[in-house]
């Protein structure tokens, strides 16, 4: 009966039908896990059934720790010739560490897009290193994804399927370039952590493939001069209100509207005329830090901003009072008027849509009347309010950029005033003002030129 104890001196006598190709050359390979060491020692024993045809392989697997004994692989009958049967042992131990490796670590079950999405995100949000406003859109991405992917094996996905299912998308439904927008990019992130956990290999990223570009930034619609002039003359009538105060800020200083709403007076330098931007306020009642680095900046403000925010500070005053609140440097200078807390952004820019209808400056088209039966028996008669059409908060940033670059204000201080981190991003989205200055440029060169040859 063979043995392959690594520790005998020599060739024992009970080798003697095997064949010289046995060495007691030792070689430990191992991999570790959580069960016991694996340990193939030797190149491994070799008996010669057909001289030149065919032979038994195996290997010595080292010792076994509860029974201290060597223990050896199962005899592999392999067809080759003498010179090859070498390359046949090494092929049969990376077999047998192959074993090892999936016993030890178990294949986990491949998952769909909807579970493995739902894993992505619980551990986003368990970590905490996302903001919550990233996480609520992530959520609101995946509730996209599942509904067109939810089903699909994560390995069985492809660019074809995704490209076909987001054209139907479309089509039938009218999904707009957003939310194609928005599903390609969870996707895409999904498949980067599939990747990184090996659950697929990266050549099989169906995202590799398809287009995951953000949308081009469409030119912004701004107000005319004339438009911004009555708007600024109606906040200038109208009595000081926190909600009237953000739109005054918003129109005079570019501001974006969680940059307002977060806006506290001691970032309000009336001494100097400066507003320090330092943080905003998100969708969730949070305050956060500005979107980049940029954000952190001094807005120059003129005296009347000056005067209208001294008013207004005034007034707040009181009306925090009435609350059985004080005001302090830490209040925010948009308070609501129910409580003097913060304010909820959507349900300010539910407010806005409002104000723009009530003075000229947009319009709903689904006006119709309908039922609502909470809590009355015959129900409440109200008015539905949807397919807003006009000015939104945040293009008062855009006509205050507009006509900055219209007045001949260069672009990088108008980057600044922005909080842009780029050139580029103002370049990009104001490129119709800076093309009508080019305009009017040329025609007081021309006017020049003509009225020197007059001469």
């Amino acid at each position: 009966m063979e043995s392959c104890n690594p520790l005998s001196s020599g060739v024992s006598k009970a080798f003697a039908h095997f064949s010289p190709l046995y060495s007691e050359n030792r070689m430990f390979f191992s991999i570790r896990s959580g069960g016991p060491r694996v340990e193939i020692i030797g190149k491994g024993s070799v008996e010669e059934v057909i001289p030149g045809k065919v032979y038994r392989i195996r290997h010595c697997l080292g010792k076994d720790p509860a029974t201290g004994k060597y223990r050896r692989s199962k005899k592999k009958t392999v067809y080759c010739t003498k010179r090859q049967v070498w390359n046949e042992l090494a092929i049969y131990k990376e077999e047998l560490l192959q074993e090892e490796h999936e016993r030890t670590h178990p294949t986990r079950a491949m998952p769909n897009i909807e579970e493995y999405g739902k894993e992505f995100i619980e551990v986003k949000e368990t970590t905490q290193e996302l903001a919550l406003s990233t996480i609520q859109s992530y959520k609101a991405s995946a509730r996209l994804v599942n509904s067109l992917f939810g089903s699909i094996r994560l390995d069985e996905l492809n660019a074809g399927i995704i490209n076909r299912r987001c054209t139907a998308f479309v089509k039938k439904e009218g999904a707009t370039v957003n939310q194609i927008y928005r599903i390609k990019k969870f996707l895409k992130s999904i498949y980067r952590q599939a990747v990184l956990e090996g659950l697929i290999d990266y050549r099989d990223n169906p995202c590799l493939v398809i287009d995951t570009r953000r949308p081009k930034v469409k030119t912004r619609n701004s107000l005319s001069i004339e438009e911004f002039a009555r708007l600024h003359q109606i906040l200038i009538d109208m009595p000081r209100t926190s909600r009237l105060a953000g739109v005054f800020i918003g129109m005079k200083t570019g501001m974006r509207k969680g940059e307002v709403l977060g806006l506290t007076w001691a970032n309000v330098d009336f001494k100097n005329k400066k507003i320090h931007v330092a943080q905003q306020l998100d969708d969730y009642g949070q305050f956060k830090e500005p979107k980049s680095r940029a954000g952190f900046r001094l807005i120059s403000i003129d005296d009347e901003t000056v005067d209208y925010l001294l008013d207004w500070k005034s007034i707040q005053k009181q009306e925090l009072a009435s609350y059985g609140k004080n005001q302090f440097d830490s209040t925010v200078v948009c308070t609501n008027d129910w409580n003097g807390g913060v304010f909820d952004s959507r349900g300010y820019s539910r407010w806005f849509r409002d104000f723009c209808v009530e003075h000229g400056f947009g319009k709903y088209l689904d006006t119709s009347d309908y039922k609502d039966n909470q809590g009355k028996k015959d129900g409440w008669h109200r008015k539905r309010k949807s397919e807003y059409v006009g000015l939104c908060f945040h293009e008062l940033r855009h006509t205050q950029a507009t006509l900055l670059i219209a007045a001949g204000v260069d672009v990088k201080t108008v980057q600044h005033r922005l909080g842009h981190s780029e050139v580029s991003t103002t370049l990009d989205i104001y490129a119709h003002a800076i093309d009508a200055n080019d305009e009017l440029a040329t025609s007081a060169l021309n006017s020049y030129l003509t009225s020197k040859e007059m001469k």
